[in-house]
């Protein structure tokens, strides 16, 4: 029997409230290659029947039940019996996204590279947000992950094992395995010590997991003195870790860098009544959908093609996405909207309206003239420049091997399409 590509490996301690939407978003996977092994880590409540029950209706699911060791053992004995190319780990309480194998598999296969960092949704309740540390796709060295790292050390996107994809043919030659003995921040140690062996990183901005905050979670209940030992330890392996990397200049000239990690707390970022629900994520353009045939005849991938030549012009100028989008707007309103139509056509609250605006005017993009009438200034005319230059580009993209008549004839269908939807939705 073949091996399967990724073993994905998922501790499990009394998690029956959440735990079939993560084995079922796992299950779910558009890409099938994949075993997963569900570790019961002595669960209390009805966790091991759950497991059980998936285990015994897909063949591609394993179930270890064992006495309740804590999750760096439950995970140790999972990589024991893992035979995957690559392993990807996930939270009991958490769930992915329809395409995040497929998405760690096509970014490692195209780049080469020994491991995927991807961005990732933190959610609370029913709101979520898109959380990342590092502003842009691409291939880093290890040098240049540890920099980067340093400007925050104790982001999640960091630390956590649930956003990365490993080679387990590295794992398996370097003995890599959780520290048991330390019970905050264990992942990580994994990572530092992962990141050390290797020399290629890919930052993948596409996010490809759901967090959810389980106020019940075992590292909610940690005592203060057995954080702050765990802190200390883990520090001193940081410091080995960033001087093996930098030559001694370059590490002397970093301590004050290097001690935010002392300093600053485990940062999993907040999510605000006012983010988006659960349903309306913005999900990223990748080759499996350029490539359709059908483009032209699905609004949903053009939305996404859009939003996807937005963000590459934002990424460039530090601006976020939506206030790239209200800057847009203004600008072929030349300069005369109110803050109702704005956020009518954006589909924004006038509130979020209003805080991007107040952006944009403190950063210098936008000027306000009097009530509901604004004036791009010059750093506003040069993003916007290269945003049309983009979306010019992506047009051309788009209308590749059509001529102009027919370009002209889909673009009036299109405009009859959207007034029909606008019609039937009311939007």
């Amino acid at each position: 029997m073949n091996k399967p590509f990724i073993s994905i490996i998922v501790p499990v301690y009394n998690a029956e409230k959440h735990l079939r939407r993560c084995i079922d978003s796992i299950l779910e996977q558009s890409f099938r290659d994949f075993e997963v092994i569900l570790v019961d880590d002595g669960s209390a409540d009805g966790s091991p029947s759950i497991l059980d029950e998936y285990r015994d209706s897909d063949e591609r699911v394993k179930v270890i039940h064992k006495e309740n060791e804590g999750v760096s053992k439950a995970r140790n004995t999972a990589l024991d019996i893992a035979v995957g190319k690559w392993i990807q780990f996930a939270d009991a309480d958490d769930w992915l996204s329809n395409n995040a194998m497929a998405s760690f598999v096509d970014t490692a296969d195209k780049h080469d590279c020994e491991m995927v960092v991807a961005d990732f949704y933190r959610v609370v309740n029913e709101r979520f947000s898109k959380k990342g540390s590092i502003k842009k796709d691409g291939l880093l060295s290890k040098l240049e992950y540890a920099d980067e790292m340093m400007d925050n050390p104790a982001d999640f996107y960091y630390g956590v094992l649930w956003n990365k994809f490993y080679r387990k043919d590295i794992i398996d030659e370097y003995h890599l395995r959780m520290n048991d003995d330390v019970s905050w921040c264990e992942d990580f140690l994994f990572n530092l010590e992962y990141i050390y062996h290797i020399d290629s990183i890919y930052i993948l901005k596409t996010p490809v997991y759901y967090y959810f905050k389980n106020r019940d979670s075992i590292v909610n209940n940690l005592s203060i003195g057995k954080v702050i030992n765990s802190k200390i330890n883990i520090y001193n392996y940081y410091q080995l870790f960033l001087s093996s990397v930098f030559d001694k200049e370059e590490y002397n000239q970093m301590i004050f860098r290097i001690s935010r990690f002392l300093i600053d707390s485990a940062d999993d970022s907040r999510v605000t009544p006012l983010e988006a629900k659960l349903g309306e994520e913005k999900i990223s353009i990748s080759s499996e959908y350029t490539e359709d045939e059908n483009l032209f005849s699905d609004l949903y991938l053009e939305r996404k093609y859009l939003e996807h030549v937005l963000k590459e012009t934002a990424v460039r100028y530090d601006l976020k996405e939506d206030e790239l989008m209200v800057l847009y707007i203004i600008d072929k309103y030349d300069g005369e909207i109110t803050l109702k139509e704005i956020s009518d056509i954006s589909g924004t609250s006038q509130l979020i309206i209003y805080g991007q605006i107040q952006s944009l005017l403190s950063d210098e993009y936008l000027s306000i003239v009097s009530t509901d009438v604004y004036r791009i200034l010059d750093k506003g005319e040069d993003v916007l420049s290269l945003l049309n230059d983009n979306l010019k580009k992506a047009e051309d993209n788009l209308y590749e091997g059509i001529s102009e008549e027919e370009r002209d004839i889909f673009k009036k269908l299109y405009k009859k399409i959207l007034r029909n939807i606008i019609m039937k939705t009311g939007r």
